[in-house]
């Protein structure tokens, strides 16, 4: 089958394990790539200009529209919240994890002052802090 390993005159690159070759600088990108990318800006384009197009001809009900308004937090609640106690992929509730302790201040610091720097300047100022503490 050939070689696992790379020599210094194969062409491959040996800290990889496996043959991996050297990338041609002057290679050019395949056409069907470019399609691929064209046509996923292309769709991407399509869906959020429809909604744009036609959102000042379409009505939403007034319960949709305070639902629509939950969207965002929820959303952002999503993406902190497994960061803050996952941070290592398993359940980490203690007051070691630094993310969490810095998660609980900005939520103390939104409630508190209704301030979004500040609870951004705050939140990472008790992270980075409880980081350095804990060595």
């Amino acid at each position: 089958m050939g070689e696992l390993r790379g020599g210094k005159d194969s062409g491959c690159d040996p800290r990889y394990g496996l043959t991996v070759p050297y990338t041609n600088l002057k290679s050019k990108i395949p056409m069907n790539d470019w399609l691929l990318v064209a046509s996923m800006a292309l769709v991407t384009f399509s869906i959020r200009y429809s909604l744009l197009a036609f959102s000042g001809r379409i009505q939403l009900s007034p319960t949709l529209v305070r639902a629509l308004a939950y969207v965002p937090p929820v959303v952002l609640t999503a993406i902190v919240v497994p960061a803050a106690v996952l941070p290592e992929g398993e359940l980490w509730l203690g007051w070691q994890n630094a993310r969490l302790v810095g998660a609980i201040a900005c939520v103390a610091l939104a409630l508190w002052r209704k301030n979004l720097l500040l609870t951004i300047a705050g939140g990472m100022a008790v992270f980075w802090g409880w980081q350095w503490w804990l060595g």
